[in-house]
């Protein structure tokens, strides 16, 4: 009995240590994910439910079909990746970093409870996009702030502040301020960081699979194909246009797809952008 004992409380303490072991290895696999998801944010197919942010267990953040899903209740977040719907809902258009559409949950038990996810959403930082230790965007209370370096980077999702900073106001992409590190001790870090920031395509909206809007080097591009709209990630380009001078909020030229098999096309996507 001893011995069975023994046997026992052993067994018990090796499943603790592998259960421990698991739910670290876990931990270092969702964080690896999560920042594979968060890098792939604007970037992946609106066909994917794919998980941007996680806190605790009252907080999700999802992206479907170029749409935000703000959850506060782990199992309606699990229901979520199976079904890729909520029963009840907040929506709020263009409340997304990159113009998105944000649904929040409502819980019809709780008046407050969406108007609580809205709020830490705003005031959540939002990784719009990142390569590597080097270079990190974010977005914060309406305002973006451009990292390159891994230490400033991990204290910025912590305290949400940047001790050295060179300021632009109006350099986003729809007139935000833009706050780039500084380095004492690198005089040229702040201006390398703008360069790469003016020189990487900047989603500014996305609906549905049929209509997307970037901006690169002070152009806009409209989109009106997924398959293009994927290639253009990292072409920077697309082979048939119809462009048109001052057409952008800012005077910026705005530049439409043209489909060889679809001539109305360009059209349809002029249309809608002067619609807005």
């Amino acid at each position: 009995m001893k011995l069975r004992g023994l046997i026992g409380t052993l067994a018990v303490m090796l499943a603790i240590g592998c259960s421990s072991a698991v739910k670290e290895n876990t931990a270092a696999q969702d964080g690896k994910m999560m920042a594979e998801r968060l890098k792939m944010h604007g970037q992946v197919s609106s066909s994917e439910a794919v998980m941007l942010d996680a806190q605790g267990e009252d907080y999700f953040v999802w992206k479907y079909h170029n749409r935000l899903f703000v959850i506060g209740d782990p199992e309606t977040s699990a229901n979520f990746q199976k079904m890729h719907h909520l029963p009840l809902t907040k929506t709020v258009l263009g409340a997304g970093p990159s113009g998105e559409t944000v649904v929040f949950e409502v819980n019809k038990k709780d008046d407050a409870f969406a108007d609580r996810l809205k709020e830490r959403f705003e005031n959540t930082p939002f990784l719009m996009e990142t390569e590597g230790d080097d270079y990190n965007v974010w977005q914060y209370q309406g305002r973006i702030f451009v990292i390159g370096n891994k230490n400033t980077n991990e204290k910025f999702k912590a305290l949400h502040h940047l001790p050295y900073t060179k300021t632009i106001l109006g350099a986003g992409p729809r007139g935000e301020t833009v706050v780039f590190e500084e380095d004492p001790k690198n005089p040229e870090f702040a201006e390398q960081l703008k360069s790469k920031y003016e020189n990487t395509p900047v989603l500014l909206k996305a609906e549905g699979n049929n209509y997307f809007i970037w901006k690169y080097r002070n152009r806009i591009y409209v989109i009106g194909n997924e398959k293009t709209h994927e290639s253009f990630k990292t072409t920077h380009h697309f082979p048939f246009t119809r462009t048109v001078l001052g057409a952008g909020p800012n005077g910026e030229t705005v530049i439409f797809e043209v489909d060889a098999k679809n001539k109305d096309l360009a059209d349809q996507l002029q249309m809608r952008y002067e619609q807005g």
